[in-house]
């Protein structure tokens, strides 16, 4: 993760593909146990604002996903409504893999975006928390959006 104390935003990075070597399922994406009590324990540990960033999207619901899920990723859907019960501040899951822009509103109210890739498309993202809007200026082919959390 790297914070960024100035705005009280942290940016949890997770990889999606490091549980894969101690699982016996035949899936490329999976949150390790190790890194799943790391980010509970550890990442979560901040009373700053935290977003949630990953390749693969943690719900299989996602718009223009292929089915590619991480397997495990209620270990990490989890640990965010614990935190979010503690009182902690979340933000926004946001994930490629689609090469879409797209977003959803998860069964607890978290909001999940995915963002376009390939080419000269490109998304730039302004995280206001005194308002709770995320805004995305888009390049190339994407889009502009706004959301707020």
């Amino acid at each position: 993760y790297v914070d960024f104390p100035d705005d009280g935003i942290r940016i949890i990075m997770l990889n999606t593909t490091d549980g894969c070597y101690e699982s016996k399922f035949d899936s490329p994406s999976q949150i390790s146990l190790r890194q799943a009590e790391w980010f509970e324990k550890v990442a979560l540990n901040t009373d700053m604002n935290v977003l949630v960033a990953c390749h693969v999207p943690l719900i299989k619901e996602f718009p223009g996903n292929d089915s590619s899920v991480v397997i495990n990723g209620e270990l990490i859907l989890n640990a965010v409504e614990g935190f979010i019960k503690r009182g902690g501040k979340f933000t926004v899951y946001m994930c490629g893999h689609t090469h879409l822009q797209g977003n959803l509103t998860d069964q607890n109210g978290r909001l999940h975006i995915s963002f376009i890739q390939g080419g000269s498309s490109a998304e730039i993202v302004t995280l206001k928390t005194e308002e709770r809007t995320i805004i995305t200026k888009g390049l190339g082919k994407a889009e502009d959006r706004k959301y707020t959390y």
